[in-house]
């Protein structure tokens, strides 16, 4: 009985053009972000790219099914801290490692809003500057200026 190859055996030893080797069909190893960032270095101003930077956080969801009455974010993961602590130092590192001021955005849901705006008042002295947003109300923003669009004809912002 003749010995068949597959296709997929035939191509795992196709000659390649270019180099005049063979394909052993195996993928090549891909580098982890992290290691992109080691081989590459950081750009020379740092700085002035994470300026340009925004962390946008979707902080909609109730913990009820945690056994949470408020937002998730508020919960307690990691030695009394909530996921909300836990970004929040993040960023500050961030901005305290490289003198920069990346903000901190929250898109709450109506049912979050309220308790979230609450306990914000805790990072009032962090440096990260966090802002709100309603995700029922989305921010409307001008196709040529990129500024936001007043609300009504008397608001400026």
């Amino acid at each position: 009985m003749a010995s068949r190859t597959s296709s997929t055996d035939s191509c795992r030893s196709k000659v390649h053009q270019s180099t005049g080797q063979r394909s052993t069909g195996r993928q090549r190893t891909r580098s982890s972000p992290t290691e992109k960032i080691k081989a590459k270095g950081l750009p020379d101003n740092i700085s002035a790219s994470l300026n340009k930077l925004a962390v946008v956080k979707l902080n909609g969801g109730l913990g009820t099914s945690m056994g949470c009455k408020g937002p998730k974010s508020l919960i307690s993961v990691r030695n009394e801290n909530t996921f909300l602590d836990l970004t929040v130092q993040q960023i500050e590192h961030l901005n305290k490692t490289f003198n920069a001021d990346v903000p901190l955005v929250l898109m709450n849901s109506f049912n979050t809003d309220e308790d979230t705006k609450k306990i914000l008042q805790k990072y009032k002295h962090h440096r990260v500057n966090i802002h709100t947003f309603n995700q029922s109300r989305y921010p409307r923003i001008n196709k040529e200026s990129l500024l936001p669009i007043a609300k009504n004809i008397g608001d400026e912002r």
